[in-house]
């Protein structure tokens, strides 16, 4: 095997990169344990798992309620605005009472 020499590039230091420097690990650790990474191990990768699922729940929207989707009225609300066209006389009595049959039956 050929004698393998180190090499420095011209734009940057060392060409090695060494993240178990002893004088760097103590720095490491208290920066990673900010984010909840064990402080034991500051070069672990386990904690990209961690924001990668959150980053991917986030883009998921619920199925159950597209945005932008009113919410159903319930019975009694629509019962109170019939009521109120009624009296504004926009219904007669016979289709309020028509119409509040009908909801009152659906329930």
């Amino acid at each position: 095997m050929p004698q393998h020499y180190v090499y420095y590039p011209p734009l940057h230091g060392y060409y090695y990169f060494h993240p178990y420097h002893y004088a760097h690990v103590p720095a490491q650790q208290a920066f990673t344990s900010q984010f909840g990474v064990d402080p034991r191990n500051p070069y672990s990768n386990d904690f990209f798992k961690v924001v990668y699922a959150e980053y991917k729940a986030s883009l998921i929207r619920p199925a159950a309620e597209p945005i932008g989707t009113p919410q159903p009225e319930s019975p009694t609300d629509i019962i109170k605005k019939l009521k109120t066209l009624n009296e504004e006389g926009i219904l007669s009595n016979e289709e309020f009472e028509a119409k509040k049959a009908e909801i009152l039956q659906r329930m």
